[in-house]
């Protein structure tokens, strides 16, 4: 599974969300510019909670994949909405900049890791193609 590249997703689309937010929100109103940094500290953690909890520490069956992916992307889901209520609770941000942020970060996020999950999938090989019975995923 490509983790690097699903780590630096993880890290970059938040902040590209962040940038983009400011530019429209942030430079025309300073009350913005106080949700974009909570908005992608929250994405960026919580997201990267999923995967790294799932990280494959052993050789996993190819039919366990897409149980995997969902339980990362499940645990995702609550470590966001857990520290968006904790950030936006205890910095009080403007409101709109703050669901905008949080809300295309999370989605695109979650887009771009699915999508790299899936061409590590296509780039497997299993075992019983070679006649051994065991459909473990190689690399």
């Amino acid at each position: 599974m490509p983790y690097k590249a699903i780590f630096s997703a993880t890290i970059a689309l938040p902040l590209l969300a962040g940038l983009v937010s400011w530019v429209f929100f942030g430079a025309a109103r300073q009350a913005g510019q106080s949700a974009i940094g909570p908005g992608v500290l929250a994405v960026m953690l919580g997201m990267a909670l999923g995967p790294v909890l799932v990280m494959v520490w052993k050789p996993r069956r190819l039919k366990e994949w897409p149980m995997l992916l969902l339980g990362a992307q499940g645990l995702s889901l609550f470590g966001v909405l857990g520290l968006v209520v904790a950030l936006y609770s205890a910095t009080q941000p403007d409101k709109a900049t703050f669901a905008l942020v949080v809300g295309v970060s999370f989605i695109g996020v979650l887009v771009v890791q699915t999508r790299l999950y899936a061409a590590g999938l296509r780039g497997t090989t299993t075992d019983s193609s070679e006649g051994t019975g065991s459909d473990e995923l190689r690399p």
